[in-house]
């Protein structure tokens, strides 16, 4: 199984593929370790690993036949030629920034020392909808360890953002990678540093 999914945004609206879907096609491909792109494990195991319902999954399999992502062959599914120029597409292109395992893991590890030291909320895993946003604002950023480096310093002078306000609202990793309304373009203009 692999952890951690990538997923190329254009390539999976491009073709109609969801999320799940895109994943449960990485992880076929990954588990096949043969020219016919056959998983090695069983089809439960599979779907436990990721955590799919039993009609969660087979509606998505049913969903990528019907696509021409999957073929049923014997007992189990492999993915066609149409799935495999996809995925080696989506990594070629030059437009889209990936994130792997050890950048995802240096992300976690930097917010959460930052945390640590600031008496803010530690992030225990980077779930896929934060593996997700990461990717998003990694996109929408020319730096990202920049403006991530940025909203930190200015996260340091503002009592609001640090949990030490009357609201006693604290500034997590989630509210960064959601960037709901701009937000962090307000902190990195100043719009929540003390006024005192």
């Amino acid at each position: 199984m692999k952890n951690y999914v990538t997923i190329n945004m254009k390539a999976m609206l491009a073709n109609g593929l969801s999320p799940e879907e895109w994943i449960l096609l990485t992880n076929i491909q990954f588990l096949s370790k043969n020219t016919q792109y056959i998983p090695l494990i069983s089809q439960t195991k599979l779907r436990r690993s990721l955590g799919f319902s039993r009609s969660t999954y087979n509606r998505r399999i049913k969903d990528l036949i019907a696509k021409g992502f999957l073929v049923k062959y014997n007992n189990s599914y492999a993915v066609t030629t149409s799935w495999v120029n996809i995925s080696k597409q989506s990594y070629d292109e030059d437009t889209n920034r990936y994130l792997d395992e050890k950048m995802i893991s240096n992300y976690l590890l930097f917010w959460n020392e930052f945390a640590r030291l600031n008496n803010l909320i530690p992030i225990k895993k980077m779930t896929f909808r934060r593996i997700n946003l990461l990717n998003n604002r990694m996109n929408e950023s020319g730096d990202f360890i920049a403006d991530m480096t940025k909203i930190m310093e200015k996260t340091t002078r503002s009592h609001y953002l640090l949990g030490l306000s009357q609201s006693r609202f604290k500034i997590t990793l989630d509210h960064i990678l959601q960037n709901a309304d701009d937000f962090n373009q307000k902190i990195m203009e100043g719009y929540y540093d003390d006024r005192n």
